[in-house]
């Protein structure tokens, strides 16, 4: 990571209505949001809410098809968007089958790297597994599911997207394979001296 980095910039996709403007806007205000706009301001929050040493941006993308609200980002901008992004959180409704799905078949593959999906609308629905998300994308390093209406881990998922960039585990372990790096397992050598083999 730049050492010079004022902030971590987080940005947020996903499709239509799965709520990405409402976790910002519940964030920010700290109760369930009564009128949602097509794309929320940016957000920047301290360090201290979210016991990091960085700050944070929180940066909403727009999938409105409005153009009366709010004129649609174009793929491109979006892609400019993720291209600045320190950290990605791909967001889907748990109410909605088919926009869990695309994350796998859209989404990830659109980004390719530095995400942590987001279920949203927690308050709606029990659990629901993951695994197939983690099977295909291995990288994935986790998922959090938060609620706008109930503000239930809000904070926690971008603490966790946070950790992710100040904090990174890709430089110790493979995630594909879910074995230590050779970089890390020498660094560990060279630092405890002891034989690994």
């Amino acid at each position: 990571m730049d050492p010079n980095k004022q902030y971590v910039k987080i940005l947020l996709v996903g499709d239509e209505g799965v709520g990405k403007t409402s976790i910002v806007i519940a964030l920010a205000t700290e109760e369930p949001p009564l009128l949602v706009p097509a794309k929320a301001h940016d957000l920047y929050i301290t360090g201290e809410v979210t016991n990091q040493t960085l700050p944070a941006l929180i940066v909403d993308t727009c999938s409105s098809i409005d153009i009366y609200l709010v004129p649609e980002q174009t793929i491109e901008e979006i892609k400019e968007n993720i291209v600045d992004s320190d950290v990605i959180c791909v967001v889907f409704s748990l109410k909605n089958e088919k926009t869990r799905e695309r994350v796998a078949d859209y989404w990830l593959p659109f980004i390719e790297d530095k995400y942590k999906p987001v279920a949203d609308q927690v308050d709606l629905t029990d659990d629901i597994d993951m695994f197939y998300i983690h099977e295909k994308y291995p990288q994935v390093e986790g998922y959090f599911r938060v609620s706008a209406i109930d503000l239930s881990n809000l904070v926690e998922s971008f603490q966790f997207a946070q950790k992710t960039v100040l904090q990174p585990l890709k430089p110790l372990i493979d995630m594909d394979t879910k074995e230590v790096s050779p970089a890390f397992e020498k660094a560990i050598k060279r630092i405890f001296k002891v034989i690994m083999d």
